[in-house]
């Protein structure tokens, strides 16, 4: 894994490669020359991954040894190529320049993410905590059926339906997408255990808050948005303990709690900012 990590860090690091330490000049002993593009040996410790930071000498010494020749490898392939696509005039192409006019946003947008959440963290009394308040729901197996449809306005319309009297059932084998559940009444085949990482985290939460024969608001998932219906629920054949879970449960909780700051984040932004959106005019 860390030798894949880094091999994709040189890689990706030749796009900063080509503008500054693949030039000539750059800082350190040069260990590699593709014309007049250099990489030093400083450019390549400068490369590796965070996880390098932390680990004793001897052992970050010994996996440079190994892997040294197949990351420099990587980074002069990448160089040619590079080189190559400039010769070529690909850069001048309007797709590409487009996508790379683009590309300093994305890095700038993806730091700010990555400031906004440097401090965010979820303590093991924290994760504790939260599964104390929910341990019921961690006991618990529920059966669900889903209705899929392909917008917004269609899970809408299908949970005012259902809220006024409509059968699940019949909904979901008229209108639902999932053609692997829809015939049987938008049933899925087996219980679902709380914890068992089969589904986002924050989508488990509100199918377990779920009391057996409700239904849940429009769920957005991938590119559709799905309703669900909490068809059974009985109690799990294991008892489910904090330390079988500890790992995940912090984890899950980590991404809930930045999801949430980002949205806020977003949210303060825009309040700030004079945006104009007009999503009527796509046709």
């Amino acid at each position: 894994m860390m030798k894949r990590l880094v091999i994709a860090a040189l890689v990706a690091a030749s796009a900063v490669a080509l503008a500054g330490c693949g030039k000539t000049g750059s800082k350190g002993q040069v260990i590699a020359r593709v014309n007049k593009a250099a990489l030093t040996d400083q450019d390549f410790y400068d490369m590796l991954p965070q996880e390098f930071a932390g680990m004793q000498p001897a052992y970050k010494e010994a996996w440079i040894a190994a892997n040294k020749d197949e990351a420099i490898k990587q980074w002069v392939r990448t160089e040619l190529l590079y080189q190559e696509a400039l010769k070529r005039g690909v850069h001048k192409e309007p797709k590409i320049a487009k996508v790379l006019k683009e590309w300093p946003k994305i890095i700038l947008m993806n730091e700010m993410e990555k400031r906004a959440l440097a401090d965010v963290a979820v303590t093991e009394a924290e994760a504790r905590e939260y599964f104390t308040a929910h341990e019921q729901e961690y006991q618990t197996e529920v059966k669900l059926a889903e209705i899929v449809v392909a917008t917004k306005a269609d899970a809408d319309a299908v949970k005012a339906a259902l809220d006024n009297g409509a059968d699940f059932a019949k909904l979901a084998r008229e209108r639902s997408l999932a053609r692997n559940t829809a015939a049987s009444g938008g049933e899925l085949p087996a219980y679902l255990l709380r914890g068992d990482k089969r589904i986002d985290f924050e989508l488990e939460e509100k199918i377990f808050a779920l009391a057996k024969g409700k239904v849940s608001e429009p769920v957005k998932i991938a590119n559709a948005y799905q309703v669900i219906k909490a068809v059974d629920r009985r109690p799990a054949w294991q008892t489910v303990k904090f330390d079988d879970i500890k790992e995940d449960l912090i984890g899950g909780l980590t991404i809930a709690r930045q999801r949430r700051l980002l949205e806020q984040l977003f949210d303060s932004l825009q309040a700030k900012a004079a945006v104009v959106k007009h999503p009527e005019l796509l046709k």
